[in-house]
């Protein structure tokens, strides 16, 4: 369930307090979000309690609202989201603040940004973004400000627990722009995940522009190469119609990660294909400093945080937030993306770890297939597969993927580094079959599925040379 309650106004002010709380409680509590802390119930006490007193006029009694939607695949909930035929507002509460803060504000902004680039249904929509600090002054926002907005996104309304009424009431007497087609409650719900062609363009120019010495090292003789390589796997499998996973592996500081990167980022991926690429990994931290990386930089050069923060998130993103949101939440919806980036990809859970963490008794490599043979015509996975260390509790390691490929009904085409059928050092002695390729998998073996050059000794290897 992608939200804790969904229905018309009406529908919702007759639902009883109790029963709107049990349903935000198991809606957070499958995203592994803690759920049962007195002060998150006591805070959706106090919203449904004022949302009841706001609504309860006959101008809303046709709106539709939803309780703690989830924005698919950004693992992130907005308190409130009313929908009308024309606009869709983000509402967030900070119970008990008399201020505006800056994080606050942020915040709702960054929901309502969020629709407008990755949700489909949202695409061209205006959209509203309003903070309600409950106890703040009553002072309202100088709404006839705000016709002029930029991008589908209205500048932050500001109000508090007794005007939201007031401020939805005199931004929809305001005459904004009509779509050509009003919303449809239903279908906004389940729409799909989908990157704006803007977003892709910005969050791939971002990446160009990085300049980060620990990511803009190309001196690996074959880093090009091998991102070469990929870019030609890729535009085979578009053109025959193939469904290919490369396994690439690489000795310590050979910049696998890097290589990953600009394989997703390729403005040559975008002409190949209208659909972006995506990179995903198992390693929170990771993600965390590759995007911070990226964005540091940007911003030493001029750019605001937050739009640097907010592009770089569109290809870079939790591999275990994406196969939630496809298993769970749209069990039956594509990927935009027919190309995948899996980064330490040795650190893909078990079935044993899926089942206690998802319900799912088939592990993380066996998903991520299944999931992207649901693209119609074709689909490439790359794999990075690391070595030197140690398999933690719950990862499968590299065997799992020539598991997972086997049982697979669906044929795939498999490119991959020496490396992983004779369990080199890169990759600990792991082996991706035990024994040689089955006659079931179609193997490549790929010598540029391999990078042997140190980047960071690689003037040193040279000078040896």
């Amino acid at each position: 369930m992608s939200y804790g309650h969904a229905s018309v106004v009406r529908e919702f002010l007759e639902t009883p307090e109790d029963t709107l709380i049990g349903r935000l409680t198991s809606a957070v509590a499958s995203t592994d979000v803690p759920s049962q802390r007195t002060a998150q119930i006591d805070a959706w006490k106090m919203e449904i309690l004022m949302l009841k007193q706001q609504l309860a006029f006959p101008e809303f009694a046709h709106w539709y609202i939803a309780l703690e939607y989830e924005i698919p695949r950004r693992s992130r909930r907005p308190d409130v989201i009313l929908l009308n035929s024309t606009t869709i507002f983000v509402v967030e509460f900070k119970i008990g603040s008399r201020n505006f803060d800056s994080a606050s504000r942020w915040q709702v902004t960054s929901y309502a940004r969020d629709l407008r680039d990755f949700h489909a249904e949202s695409y061209g929509r205006n959209i509203v973004p309003i903070l309600c600090a409950t106890d703040a002054d009553s002072n309202l926002t100088n709404l006839e400000e705000l016709v002029d907005c930029a991008q589908d996104v209205s500048t932050l309304i500001k109000t508090n627990k007794t005007s939201l009424s007031s401020c939805l009431l005199r931004f929809q007497s305001l005459n904004y722009r009509t779509p050509t087609q009003p919303l449809a409650p239903e279908r906004w719900l389940n729409s799909p995940y989908r990157p704006t062609p803007t977003i892709i363009e910005a969050a791939t120019l971002l990446y160009e522009g990085h300049g980060v010495r620990e990511l803009s090292h190309r001196h690996a003789y074959n880093l090009d190469q091998t991102t070469e390589m990929l870019l030609r796997e890729i535009r085979d499998a578009q053109r025959l119609g193939r469904r290919t996973i490369c396994f690439v592996t690489g000795i310590p500081g050979a910049r696998k990660t890097l290589t990953g990167l600009n394989v997703v980022h390729s403005k040559r991926l975008q002409q190949t294909s209208a659909l972006s690429g995506i990179f995903l990994s198992g390693n929170g931290p990771l993600v965390k400093i590759v995007r911070e990386a990226i964005v540091k930089n940007q911003v030493r050069q001029g750019k605001k945080r937050g739009d640097c923060e907010h592009e770089a998130s569109a290809f870079i993103q939790n591999v275990h937030t994406f196969l939630r949101h496809y298993l769970e939440d749209r069990p039956e919806d594509c990927p935009p993306e027919n190309v995948i980036v899996f980064d330490e990809a040795q650190r893909a859970w078990d079935n044993i770890q899926m089942e206690r963490k998802r319900g799912k008794n088939a592990s993380e490599a066996s998903l991520l297939l299944q999931v992207m043979e649901r693209l119609p015509n074709w689909a490439v996975v790359v794999a990075l597969v690391g070595g030197g260390q140690e398999i933690f509790l719950g990862e499968a390691g590299l065997e799992e993927w020539g598991r997972a490929l086997q049982e697979r009904r669906v044929t795939w085409r498999v490119v991959a580094s020496p490396e992983v059928l004779v369990g080199g050092e890169s990759v600990a002695g792991h082996k991706l079959f035990n024994g040689s390729a089955p006659a079931s998998v179609s193997f490549i073996k790929e010598p540029l599925a391999h990078l042997d050059v140190v980047v960071r000794n690689h003037r040193a290897q040279r000078w040896t040379e």
